[in-house]
Parts: structure tokens; sequence; C-alpha cells
């Protein structure tokens, strides 16, 4: 859906002499298309439908397409990308048509995601996806896999690792169709599926992962024992809701050791909107806490049973985010005891 009120973008990678072809049609009013990277930006004049606007990138890497229209409308984008020889003599580079030149999605998601249309007997599309890794593990950050289609289709979704093993498949039957993906290795591969045509044959896909963008305590001092409140600034980027899993823990130094604190009664399901959202939960400090300044680590988890290790969206620590002071009425949590000097 196309809107006055902001530009939709989409995200894309091209290589040198590449030139994107854009064409926007079957929309009310008028629109504009522009095509942009770090320095350069060039658009459309806004016209009537059917638009239809060319640009060669000279340097390669990850492209934008902003759109936006003058009134509130539906519309169909295309788009293809061409290898050029002097800026003159171009072709389809026929990307996605086959596993061996899968489309490259940008990495950090897919914005306002991937549009395509199957054509003539095409029944599988092919991408690339690479995901983030955790900065501590340097292990590879999960992730789902979310597409649309036209009335009347059904496409599934199937993720492949870097071996070409299937390690997740989404197959329901209605609109969106998404799964979690838990990946070994940060390269993975996506085929669009058509089961079923009709119509126009068109998708949505988007590849990406929910982020947390920041944090806020209901008190950054706290006693062993009290209760308090953990805020999550997250960024939904997909279209539609998804559920995630809100997971706390502090650490402190004691001595050469790091001791952890965990609250799992109170990890929490949340359902996030689409765009950034704030939700909650509460976190109990252990009676037995060591005192001092304690890191705060937040992370966003797929799912809570036996298989939630596997699924990490994302995970941030800060560090001296929290004091534990002594309580006001201490109570004896250790005790130790040594050989007594005195004669018996």
């Amino acid at each position: 859906m196309l809107s006055p009120e902001k530009w939709i973008t989409y995200q894309t990678v091209v290589y040198s002499n590449e030139k994107l072809v854009i064409e926007l049609i079957n929309y009310v009013g008028k629109a504009m298309v522009c095509v942009r990277d770090e320095t350069t930006r060039r658009c459309s004049d806004s016209e009537s439908a059917p638009l239809k606007f060319e640009y060669i990138f000279s340097d390669p890497g990850v492209k934008y397409v902003d759109i936006k229209a003058d009134s509130d409308t539906r519309a169909v984008l295309r788009w293809d990308k061409q290898t050029c020889l002097f800026y003159v003599l171009c072709s389809s580079t026929n990307e996605g048509k086959d596993s061996e030149n899968p489309i490259i999605i940008a990495s950090g998601g897919t914005e306002g995601g991937i549009e395509a249309t199957f054509v003539g007997s095409e029944n599988r599309h092919y991408y690339s996806y690479t995901t983030d890794k955790h900065p501590l593990w340097n292990s590879p950050f999960s992730f789902i896999a979310s597409i649309t289609g036209s009335e009347g289709t059904d496409f599934d979704i199937e993720v492949y690792d870097f071996s070409g093993k299937l390690i997740a498949r989404s197959n329901s039957r209605s609109y969106p169709d998404y799964v979690y993906v838990n990946p070994s290795s940060r390269t993975n591969h996506i085929s669009v599926v058509r089961v079923t045509s009709h119509g126009l044959n068109e998708y949505n896909l988007q590849v990406s992962r929910p982020r947390i963008l920041g944090y806020q305590l209901s008190t950054t001092t706290v006693k062993p024992g009290q209760k308090f409140t953990i805020r999550y600034r997250v960024l939904n980027p997909f279209r539609h809701n998804i559920d995630v899993w809100l997971g706390a823990s502090t650490f402190v130094k004691f001595e050469s050791r790091e001791i952890r604190y965990d609250s799992p009664e109170y990890d929490t399901k949340v359902t996030l909107a689409p765009g950034e959202n704030w939700v909650q939960r509460d976190f109990v400090m252990p009676k037995d806490a060591f005192l001092g300044q304690h890191q705060l680590q937040i992370a966003l988890w797929g799912m809570k049973n036996e298989n939630s290790m596997g699924i990490l969206f994302d995970w941030k620590a800060y560090d001296a985010a929290l004091t534990v002071t002594t309580p006001l009425n201490p109570e004896i949590t250790h005790l130790t005891a040594s050989r007594s000097t005195l004669p018996p």
C-alpha cells in the first residue's frame, strides 16, 4: 500500500555497471520512484501509471529503492537487474532464477521486503541471506523469513544452510506465512516455491530479525530480593505481528569469577506490532546476590522450551547498568568457617 505520508523503502545489492529497471503499475493517482546509495540519489518525475525508471550504478554495493504516491493506493512493483556494456548494451542477469545465481538479500534485513513475480513456468526463486553473528559467542543470530502473496496464490518458503541441508520450511495456506530459522551458518539459501498459481502471482519476501534498540529500568539501584522492571525498546521490521520472549540476566565480578543471576520465572512472551515497540518484564534480584555494579544482559528469544537456546534473535549487554546495595534487613546467605586458633 502506497501512501503520501511516507516513503516505502526496499534494499538490493548491485555489482559494477548493473542497471536497475523499476516498473510501477496498477496504481491510482501519481507516484515517484527514487534509487540511491550513500552518495547518489536519482528520482523519476511524479507520474501516472505505468511508471518506468532506469538507473546504472557505477559502484557496487547496497542500494535503496524509495517509492511514494500522492494518495493511498495499492500498486504492483516489478524490477530487473541488467548487466551493461558501455552503459548501452544491457541484458537481464536473470538473478534469482536458479540456485547458482541467487538474489543477495542485503545485510541487516530488507526494510520493505523484496517484491517479485512468478512468470510463465517458473516455480522457484532463489535468494541468499547472511545474518549477523553474536558478538561474544561468534554464532549466527536466528532470523525470520516471511512471505505474503497475491490473492488466490500459495507460496512456500524453504531455508537451506550453506551445505544445502534443509533447516526450515513454512508451508501455511494463509498469509503472512513465516518461519523462525535457527541457522548453523551465517549464510543461508532461501527458496520461494510456487505451489498454487493465480492471477498476478506476486509476492513480498521479508528476511530479517527483531532487534533491541534500547532499554529502561524502573530503578538502577536494587537490594537483594527486590523486584524491578526492565523495559525493552524493540524493532519489529515485519509487516505483521511476531511473538518473542524477553530474556534477562545480570553479571557481577567477584574476585576472579563472574557470577550470573537469572530470573526465569519472569521470562515473558510478548507480541510485537510492526515498527518500534516498548515491552517489559520483571526481574527479581536473588537474595544471595553479591553487592556492587552488575552488567545487564537482555535478549530476544524465539520460543521458551527445551529448544529456546537455539532461537536467539538479538542480545545486548550494558555495563554497570545496575547497582546492588546492602538490604535494610540483612539476612545470612553465605557462611564460611576456618579452623579455630583458640585452645579447646
